[in-house]
């Protein structure tokens, strides 16, 4: 338990708007872990974004929609065609769940993807969104433990803290009924606030 707070401490915790143009010095400033088998832990994560805003100016552009429980920045990434006017957007987001990293990576491989091929629109980007928790899997991940964990920092499933679809439905909420939980109310999360 020591060593997951103390690599929680080493982990940066910002104030005041960040921009594309702090991005790239925010990236440095994350820690270098040893990667688990399997998925991008998210600073190597922000490491690769950060690559492709160099590579790609002007067609992904990063900056802060909102911030976490823990004060932490949340980064978009508008993704586009500089040359063709904004037509339409949508919205890509992954990491509700912090246990669940298939839509982060699902979420790096669109951002990748339309990088080197915008269409007219834009597209954010959120590689995570509930970072906080996040990190407390990579720490469990580092030391080889498996905990399965859903909420965020507040413990509140991000996943029932919208405007629709608040119900839990599933099976599942009968089977394991603490994970399966209503927010107190909609957008009660900052990382919620921000996606809305």
């Amino acid at each position: 338990m020591l060593q997951l707070l103390s690599w929680l401490m080493m982990m940066p915790v910002f104030s005041g708007p960040a921009s594309a143009l702090e991005y790239p010095a925010w990236v440095a400033a994350q820690p270098v872990q040893a990667q688990p088998a399997g998925y991008r832990l998210l600073a190597s994560a922000h490491r690769d974004l950060a690559a492709l805003s160099a590579e790609w100016p002007g067609v992904i552009t990063p900056f802060e929609i909102g911030r976490t429980v823990q004060n932490r920045p949340i980064w978009g990434f508008r993704i586009r065609d500089p040359a063709r006017p904004i037509r339409r957007k949508v919205l890509v987001f992954a990491g509700l769940h912090p246990f669940e990293w298939i839509s982060t990576e699902t979420a790096l491989a669109v951002a990748e993807s339309m990088a080197a091929h915008p269409v007219s629109g834009v597209e954010v980007v959120v590689p995570a969104v509930n970072i906080d928790r996040r990190l407390v899997v990579e720490a469990d991940q580092l030391v080889g433990r498996d905990v399965y964990r859903r909420t965020n920092m507040n413990g509140v499933d991000l996943n029932r803290d919208f405007g629709v679809h608040r119900d839990a439905v599933a099976i599942w909420r009968h089977l394991i009924p603490g994970f399966y939980q209503t927010s107190p109310a909609p957008l009660s999360q900052p990382e919620t606030q921000a996606l809305d």
